[in-house]
């Protein structure tokens, strides 16, 4: 196996991130949330697919991008995605870890979905509000300082 390397990623890898991101998505979210909610997430990255709006940290096995992290303006992550395979391998903590060093304002927010807030959680976020259903989609806000 070889070394996985973290960078930012130029807009060239937007539809393998994106498509990545709705792999793990169904994977581990869909199945927790309504329908409607799993049709409105999968309309959001469509959205960014378009308007290409974010900025994406990648983990790459090679050339195949395996993990994501994807920043939104205002410091808001918007996707944080590892595909199974290369998970409890420190790939989100290493992917956080590349992205802060881009950011002279150190705070971060995220809507965390319920697979994600235990990973938020340990790399330092705290809930800002409770748990919310907004068009299905479930989510905590959380915050990082």
């Amino acid at each position: 196996m070889q070394e996985i390397k973290i960078e930012r990623l130029d807009s060239s890898y937007i539809d393998e991130c994106l498509d990545l991101v709705w792999l793990v998505f169904s994977e581990f979210e869909v199945p927790v949330f309504p329908r409607e909610g799993a049709v409105e997430y999968k309309r959001i990255i469509e959205e960014t697919r378009q308007k290409k709006n974010i900025t994406f940290y990648g983990a790459l096995d090679g050339e195949r991008v395996v993990g994501v992290l994807g920043m939104r303006e205002n410091n808001h992550i918007g996707y944080f995605y590892v595909n199974k395979d290369y998970h409890k391998r420190g790939i989100g903590k290493s992917l956080f870890k590349r992205m802060v060093q881009d950011y002279e304002k150190k705070t971060f927010t995220v809507n965390a979905a319920p697979y994600g807030v235990p990973i938020y959680t340990r790399l330092g976020f705290v809930p800002t509000d409770k748990e919310q259903n907004v068009k299905g989609v479930i989510f905590t806000p959380m915050k990082y300082n």
